[in-house]
């Protein structure tokens, strides 16, 4: 094969491995515009929006990390059965699904009409919920330093625990969160039998 031969052959080769790359950019492009009409026709349960948020939650990958100054872990739907039932909700805050957690004191939870709101981790009561704006485009910041770990005050807020005690902090487990939320939340319901 000369010279000439060669280089036509290379040619065609770089030419199909060009149209490989756009026929593959086409079939993701497909699969995101797939993916995000899906998401739209849902989007009204979560209000996210933000390319990798509905790849992410259709997928079934809780989302975690900052956002401006405020840490969120976001649930994904697949997810949020799961986290409802570890965190007691269908017990400890009926009519409510968890979506998530904000600055890791707070829920963030959405009502029976769409509302989302946040609520303090303990207690779970009524008249501590707050309207809460998810953000628009939640691209979150990941951080390594707390992937998968939730601060937990050892002695809870409500039950006099200091906020700025260092000795009062430490990181848990998503599990652990889990445990040790009901289990406050369920000392302070004893305490305080009225608690709606």
């Amino acid at each position: 094969m000369g010279m000439f031969e060669k280089q036509q052959a290379i040619s065609v080769k770089a030419s199909d491995g060009r149209k490989k790359v756009k026929k593959e950019n086409r079939e993701r492009e497909d699969c995101f515009k797939t993916l995000t009409e899906a998401w739209h026709s849902s989007s009204q349960r979560c209000k996210l929006s933000g390319k990798n948020n509905y790849i992410a939650r259709l997928a079934g990958i809780m989302q975690e990390g900052w956002h401006g100054e405020d840490y969120l872990i976001l649930f994904s739907e697949p997810e949020i059965e799961a986290a409802a039932q570890r965190y007691g909700l269908p017990e400890l805050l009926p009519e409510h699904h968890i979506i998530g957690i904000v600055g890791w004191d707070d829920f963030i939870v959405r009502n029976r009409t769409g509302e989302i709101l946040r609520i303090p981790t303990v207690p779970l009561n009524t008249r501590y919920l707050e309207p809460f704006e998810l953000p628009e485009s939640p691209l979150l910041e990941s951080d390594e330093r707390f992937v998968g770990r939730i601060k937990w005050y050892v002695k809870p807020l409500v039950f006099g625990g200091e906020p700025e005690n260092e000795s009062n902090i430490t990181w848990v487990s998503h599990e652990q969160h889990g445990q040790l939320a009901v289990w406050w939340n369920q000392q302070y319901r004893r305490l305080t039998p009225a608690v709606p």
